[in-house]
């Protein structure tokens, strides 16, 4: 049975999401500037994440939902990541790795707490595979 929203998803669609594009904006921004625009979008992601609600029949159906959802978000930032790697081959390789190693674990572990704090998320021992 297909996911049902119990509210609309307005600020931005599942199917067409893409990231801030500073590499279109300014071809040439300061390493300092991506590093923002993209701490912005993974800040505007969780809050946005925080507000959906998503009627689950089991939790198998949400854990479903919400990796296909880290799916989106991930390929979003590889894009994000693909439109910035100009900008970030002006940085050191070591520099840049370090700073998009630090921005991406940030981000994975807002999205761990969204998760585990998701509707219906421990519903005291209600266990992946127990048949629930």
């Amino acid at each position: 049975m297909p996911l049902q929203l119990t509210a609309p998803v307005t600020a931005w669609d599942l199917e067409d999401f893409d990231c801030v594009d500073v590499a279109q904006r300014d071809p040439h921004p300061p390493p300092s500037a991506v590093e923002g625009s993209l701490r912005a979008e993974i800040d505007r992601l969780q809050a946005e994440l925080a507000t959906l609600r998503v009627e689950h029949r089991t939790k198998d159906d949400q854990i479903k939902f919400l990796r296909e959802l880290l799916n989106k978000l991930s390929q979003g930032i590889l894009d994000f990541l693909r439109q910035a790697s100009p900008i970030l081959q002006e940085v050191s390789q070591q520099e840049a790795a370090s700073r998009t190693g630090h921005l991406l674990s940030e981000w994975h572990q807002k999205f761990t707490d969204l998760m585990q704090q998701s509707p219906g998320g421990d519903r005291g021992g209600d266990h992946v595979g127990s048949g629930s």
